[in-house]
C-alpha cells in the first residue's frame, strides 16, 4: 500500500481555506490547530511519499499521477 502525505505550510493552508466558498468552513485558528496536530504523525504503510503541496494544483497532481503509475507498473512486472 502507498501513502501520500501532501505537505503544505500552515500559511498556505490558511490562505487556501480563506479562498474557499463554503458554509461553516474552518477558522484560521482551527486550520492552525489541525495543521499542528498532523505534524510528526507515525503512518503505517509499505511506502510513504511526501509530496510538496505548496505548489500549483496541476504540479501536485502531476507528481501524484507519476508516482502512482510507477507503482502500478512495478507491481505488474513482478
Amino acid at each position: 500500500d502507498y501513502l501520500f502525505f501532501l505537505d503544505v505550510s500552515r500559511e498556505e493552508a490558511i490562505n487556501r481555506n480563506r479562498g474557499r466558498i463554503k458554509k461553516d468552513k474552518e477558522t484560521d485558528g482551527e486550520i492552525s490547530f489541525r495543521h499542528a496536530n498532523n505534524q510528526g504523525l507515525d503512518y503505517r504503510a509499505n511506502q510513504i511519499f511526501f509530496v510538496n503541496a505548496n505548489r500549483a494544483y496541476q504540479d501536485v497532481l502531476k507528481d501524484l499521477k507519476s508516482i502512482s503509475w510507477k507503482g502500478i507498473l512495478s507491481v505488474n512486472r513482478h
